[in-house]
């Protein structure tokens, strides 16, 4: 494949959640620590920002001009043209140091978003469901950093990173919504270059994309053979999250970031905490939006929320 190219230069200390938005044709992404909602047109290159007084970590759509967002203060609504935001829960309320980091909308128009520590405390994270009654279940427990979810094509499987341990694990996706018979697909614990595994997202062949943070690739693998098939260079070192979009979904977008780098290593990376781009073999899915059940009786929609595609 090609090499990653720069989609949009800028400085983002923490670039992170790019979502495509099919109805605007531009791509909503964050800088978690810059504390910025970037939304970029790749048309015509306009790209413009918002800035929010919590650090939003993660976001999907909630109906007309409203994100549903996992944050530092839990999860709330987001709107990206002022950046206000509107309390929703707080799941965790007694860990203080905790905070949301990655989350998407199910292929049931839920928000299943996960938590980290902020202080490096390992098995602190946990993974939650929030329902469509806004409803919190707890789904999964002593997660470091819980990272890059989504699911396969049929929605039957679960993917999810650990990003401590450097592993993509698989789960039976069952109705509730429950997990079962967690397994390891990907296992990059070896990988010394790969300092960790950040976002994810998957193709219409199932297959997953994952960002190697630290070694600044983008990696698709195979998650029933645990194989390397394809690998994106991408010029900075800490790539971080990845997205489908475009007019035909197949151009992958990808953030990066530059907290952490010295100096010297921004001088050999310049681009760090850059949005970059590059098209895929195949293409991926539009995301869904929170409350729009795609697969409730006659295709009727759960709440009178703004509709977007789902697989």
């Amino acid at each position: 494949m090609e090499n990653a190219e720069l989609a949009w230069r800028a400085d983002a200390s923490l670039g992170e959640g790019p979502l495509w938005d099919t109805r605007e044709s531009v791509l909503l992404w964050l800088d978690i620590f810059g504390r910025r909602i970037h939304r970029f047109d790749p048309a015509s290159g306009a790209q413009t920002e918002v800035e929010s007084a919590d650090q939003v970590a993660c976001i999907g759509f909630a109906g007309e001009n409203k994100l549903i967002a996992g944050t530092d203060k839990g999860i709330q609504f987001f709107d990206p043209r002022d950046g206000t935001l509107e309390p929703i829960c707080n799941p965790e309320p007694t860990e203080i140091t905790n905070r949301f980091n990655d989350g998407k909308i199910d292929p049931w128009g839920r928000f299943i978003a996960g938590t980290m520590s902020t202080v490096g405390k390992t098995g602190r994270g946990a993974l939650f469901c929030i329902g469509h009654d806004f409803q919190v279940t707890k789904l999964l427990e002593g997660l470091s950093i819980s990272n890059g979810l989504d699911w396969s094509p049929d929605g039957k499987t679960f993917y999810l990173i650990d990003s401590a341990v450097k592993c993509v694990f698989a789960f039976d996706y069952r109705e509730g919504p429950r997990l079962a018979n967690k397994r390891i697909v990907i296992d990059a614990s070896e990988e010394a270059e790969t300092k960790l595994l950040d976002g994810m997202c998957v193709d219409q062949e199932g297959m997953l994309w994952v960002c190697h943070f630290g070694s600044g690739r983008l990696v698709r693998w195979d998650p029933a053979r645990g194989r390397r098939l394809e690998t994106v260079e991408v010029p900075a070192p800490k790539v971080t999250s990845c997205a489908f979009g475009g007019a035909n979904m197949k151009t992958l977008f990808i953030t990066s970031a530059r907290t952490g780098l010295d100096g010297k290593t921004l001088s050999t990376w310049p681009l760090s905490g850059s949005l970059f781009k590059v098209d895929g073999p195949v293409g991926g899915f539009p995301p869904g939006s929170f409350g729009i059940n795609p697969h409730a009786a006659n295709g009727k929609m759960t709440s009178q929320q703004g509709n977007h595609n789902d697989r």
